[in-house]
């Protein structure tokens, strides 16, 4: 019935509970990184993932692999053939740890570089669908015509855990320019 805005958690709420050691906080992360992976192998249909060689999509490659070997049928990855932000090395390194199958779509080769039609930018609310985002739509297609029913997907893990470069618009609005020229 609509999208709403609400606010689920509050930093100011978190307990600042430096008892616990390295290990006990590494353990709990990877108990609810299990969990929220475990849920999501529960599907009805094939489920697959995709894997660009990060740090967010190949841990829930593995992780997912550590679950329930056979849950996965495969994996889609988007790669560059001529360019250096080709992450083919990492990729073949979850490949060769896991066993998992994968599927290259070369978007330098014309996969993702189709236009995209406005009503594709509203079929992921939430989502920003900027030009790495809407690359993956061919890849997403097929995922869809091989008859994928979930696809696990790290979307912005990445980002999230590096900060990725969206933050500098915050040092700025902020008035923070020494620490967006640092950046």
């Amino acid at each position: 019935s609509g999208v709403r805005l609400q606010r689920y958690w509050d930093p100011a709420n978190l307990a600042n509970d430096r008892s616990r050691s390295d290990e006990e906080i590494i353990e709990g992360f990877q108990e609810v990184f299990a969990a929220a992976v475990r849920s999501r192998l529960v599907g009805s249909g094939d489920v697959a993932a995709t894997l660009s060689g990060g740090l967010d999509s190949s841990a829930t490659v593995c992780m997912a692999r550590r679950l329930e070997p056979d849950a996965l049928s495969r994996a889609y990855s988007l790669v560059f053939e001529d360019l250096p932000c080709d992450e083919r090395r990492y990729i073949d390194e979850v490949v060769r740890a896991t066993g998992i199958s994968v599927e290259f779509c070369f978007a330098d080769q014309g996969a993702g570089s189709r236009p995209v039609q406005a009503f594709e930018l509203t079929q992921f609310p939430g989502v920003p669908c900027d030009v790495s985002f809407s690359m993956n739509f061919d890849l997403l297609e097929r995922a869809r015509q091989q008859g994928t029913r979930v696809l696990l997907w790290g979307l912005g893990g990445d980002e999230l855990l590096s900060s990725g470069d969206a933050y500098l618009s915050d040092f700025i609005r902020q008035g923070r320019l020494f620490s967006a020229a640092r950046a």
